[in-house]
């Protein structure tokens, strides 16, 4: 599955250089150069491979496998060994922090081809470190050293649905333990970690590893915390080692489903391609299958999806959010998702004085304090909406509510003063308590 991966990389990236006339443009007008573009870039590729596939900075031959088998002999070894040796002394040491050459002059001749090619670079770097079947930590930490200085010459953003930044080496964990409530939502989350733990040390020291999914079901109602959990879970994946990246990809039906036959595979391919290296979240999953019509392509989407999840099953964690019920249909109506998804982890509604607690913390982060009576008020009607709640409460979300609420019923009595103090913008009082 590896070698697909990477010839379709390979290929598309030396059509970007050929079909798109880069090659001969480039050869046109530097005539007395011994090199073509095409011969730079393998050039550069085969060391590239050698030290993110072995850590070897000297050129060796560990890449000439990998990439007589992905090039399915397109190139003569004649070629070859014309492009091994293109810019390349045989005593020098392979720099990652050097950005290539044809990337440079591609960019110049065509600007936004790096855009185009550093996805065709990461797929195929990702293919190499899984050669073996035995992708590292040092492995993926080898290829951040090639692909980092890449992506900030050219300014690349390389997750632009990604909806957090990354948190330092070990926050994540501390972040979660912090959450308000959520008591079993954590023990099943450090179980989990405890798990990739293990396995991940069984494979370092030559130990079978069975093969266990870690794809995810999250059930509960609306503000439980459940994005928030996904994207630590993808922070904490990446410190421990089982994911390079680490980001997260949100989505939802809209953005997997198309209006019209054949745009459906299209849209997941591009959502779950964005989310290689680290989480995919698909929120109100279940929507996905709620009707099976011919001009409903739902179905279509998760039979696209489960492909890929298959295809790239070493570089994607995916998480499937909705209701308790909802979700469990969602997961009955494909035996593929029921064989993918084993891991459950429920969030229940909070509990009033975790309402009260998160309320606070929202209160607190933005300098606001209460006079005791407004405080009390305050406590009384996030218990009292708790207890007119419905099925679909919404949780922290009916919280946020009840403090844009309070924010707004503050600035409405504050208008009436010319130049408030800066006590007055930070003490919440009754009148700023609505009912």
């Amino acid at each position: 599955m590896h070698l697909n991966q990477a010839k379709i990389a390979m290929m598309h990236l030396l059509n970007l250089l050929i079909a798109g006339g880069l090659d001969e443009r480039f050869t046109r007008a530097n005539p007395r150069l011994p090199h073509s573009l095409v011969r730079l870039t393998l050039g550069w590729l085969f060391p590239m491979l050698d030290f993110v596939m072995t850590g070897d900075r000297q050129i060796g031959s560990q890449h000439r496998e990998f990439i007589n088998t992905i090039l399915v002999n397109n190139l003569s070894a004649r070629a070859l060994n014309l492009a091994d040796g293109a810019l390349r002394d045989r005593d020098m040491a392979f720099d990652p922090q050097v950005l290539p050459a044809f990337l440079l002059i591609a960019e110049r001749l065509q600007p936004g081809f790096c855009e185009e090619a550093y996805p065709c670079l990461d797929e195929l770097i990702q293919a190499a470190i899984a050669w073996d079947g035995n992708r590292t930590p040092d492995d993926m930490d080898r290829a951040e050293q090639v692909l980092e200085p890449i992506r900030k010459h050219f300014k690349l953003e390389t997750g632009p649905r990604s909806s957090h930044s990354p948190l330092a080496p070990g926050e994540a964990l501390k972040e979660l333990e912090s959450l308000v409530g959520l008591e079993s939502v954590k023990r099943e989350v450090r179980n989990s970690v405890n798990f990739v733990r293990y396995t991940l040390n069984r494979k370092e020291n030559g130990l079978p590893v069975p093969p266990v999914s870690m794809h995810m079901v999250f059930t509960g109602n609306p503000g439980t915390g459940k994005t928030t959990v996904a994207r630590l879970i993808a922070d904490i994946y990446r410190d421990i080692g089982l994911l390079r990246k680490g980001h997260l990809v949100e989505t939802d039906r809209s953005g997997m489903v198309g209006q019209y036959l054949g745009q459906t595979p299209g849209l997941v391919r591009e959502i779950v391609e964005g989310a290689f290296g680290g989480v995919l979240f698909i929120d109100e999953a279940y929507a996905l299958v709620k009707g099976r019509t011919e001009s409903d392509y739902g179905y279509e989407a998760v039979d696209v999806l489960l492909k890929l999840m298959e295809d790239h099953r070493d570089d994607l964690i995916v998480i499937v959010a909705g209701y308790t019920e909802e979700m469990r249909t969602f997961i009955e109506s494909n035996p593929g998702l029921k064989s993918r998804f084993t891991r459950y982890i429920h969030f229940d509604d909070y509990e009033p004085a975790d309402l009260l607690r998160i309320f606070r913390r929202l209160c607190d982060r933005h300098e606001l304090r209460f006079r005791a009576e407004a405080w009390q008020k305050s406590a009384q009607i996030i218990k009292s909406r708790w207890e007119r709640r419905g099925e679909h409460f919404g949780n922290a979300r009916e919280v946020r509510t009840f403090f844009e609420e309070v924010m707004q019923a503050h600035a409405n009595r504050l208008s009436q003063i010319e130049k408030p103090s800066r006590d007055q913008l930070r003490t919440l009082t009754l009148e700023d308590i609505p009912a």
